[in-house]
């Protein structure tokens, strides 16, 4: 008996986790929701990042789709993958601010996951540098 009280806490003990993870997407997918204002993810995305890194000291950026594909777990929402392009003019002087502009990016935008950054080297044509973040967004379709 004591068993099968101790095995009903311990489910009982699960599905109270599984109902807080629920809970906090459901939050996610309304802020996603709350963020698009009714603009294809196409327009307003580039914008969020455009306002994102011009905080961090970088004004111009190009942001392009890699892909999309349904998110399976989440009915109604795709991941969109995405590349986006930083000119860098001096690497050395740069490279703090980009890193950081990434990382602040992906804790203030719970959609955003970073999946790569790269930082060209010094040695490169000088102008012609560009660092390069694919990140991926979860949004709905």
């Amino acid at each position: 008996m004591q068993g099968r009280i101790s095995t009903a806490r311990l489910e009982q003990k699960d599905i109270q986790d599984l109902e807080t993870k629920a809970a906090n997407v459901r939050s996610e997918l309304q802020h996603l929701d709350g963020e698009s204002s009714g603009n294809p993810p196409i327009v307003w995305i580039p914008e969020l990042l455009q306002q994102h890194f011009r905080q961090f000291g970088f004004a111009e950026l190009t942001t392009k789709v890699q892909s999309t594909e349904d998110e399976p777990e989440f009915p109604g929402y795709q991941r969109i993958s995405w590349r986006m392009g930083l000119p860098m003019h001096n690497i050395r002087k740069e490279i703090g601010d980009l890193l950081s502009a990434v990382a602040a990016l992906e804790q203030a935008e719970q959609i955003v996951r970073v999946d790569d950054v790269k930082i060209p080297r010094e040695a490169d044509k000088l102008g012609r540098n560009f660092a390069t973040v694919s990140f991926s967004t979860l949004v709905r379709k």
